[in-house]
């Protein structure tokens, strides 16, 4: 009985170091968190808290990516990642409104946010096609009210303009695509 007893004893010892191990190869309780944490802020609308917790995740994983869970947890972020684009992209797409300086003011913290995500040929894409249906609405209710168009038309044009060179003022091929929509 007694020789069990040391047997199991002995075990038990051998087996705390490798526990330790295990331990300290485990990645850090605020990353196993994260995905949760940045779903939620994905839900309640908080896109830059999230933004700013998938960039913190993945310069940590970047840094010391030899923890135990590494392929898991990416795979979440990256999945994230992905949704919180989505969203984003889709949150631009339905800011059409009457009123053209609505539509620019409400699309700017989402291109801000889609080009540091590297989304910027889908953002601006989205954001002339709201433009394009903000500017024609406005014209029709213009002419409606028997408005003079071409003031209104090429105001509109310039404002586009603006707000488009600002939010993608590094992106050449971005700026090709505004050349073209202005152009049709």
């Amino acid at each position: 009985k007694s020789s069990v007893e040391t047997q199991s004893i002995c075990s038990d010892m051998t087996l705390s170091p490798t526990a330790s191990i295990a331990t300290e190869n485990l990645a850090p309780e605020w990353l196993i968190s994260a995905p949760e944490e940045i779903q939620a802020e994905i839900a309640q609308r908080h896109f830059e808290d999230s933004l700013h917790l998938i960039q913190k995740c993945d310069d940590y994983i970047q840094k010391n990516p030899s923890f135990y869970n590494i392929n898991e947890i990416q795979e979440k972020i990256k999945n994230l990642k992905t949704i919180l684009s989505s969203v984003l992209l889709h949150e631009l797409s339905i800011a059409e409104c009457r009123d053209l300086q609505s539509v620019l003011r409400s699309s700017r913290r989402l291109l801000k946010l889609l080009v540091e995500m590297g989304k910027s040929r889908e953002s601006s894409t989205i954001f002339l096609k709201v433009c394009t249906t903000t500017i024609r609405t406005s014209q029709r209710q213009a002419r409606r009210n028997n408005l003079p168009v071409s003031e209104l038309f090429f105001c509109d044009l310039a404002q586009v303009a603006s707000d488009f060179l600002r939010a993608f003022q590094k992106q050449s091929a971005c700026t090709a695509a505004l050349t073209v929509w202005c152009n049709d």
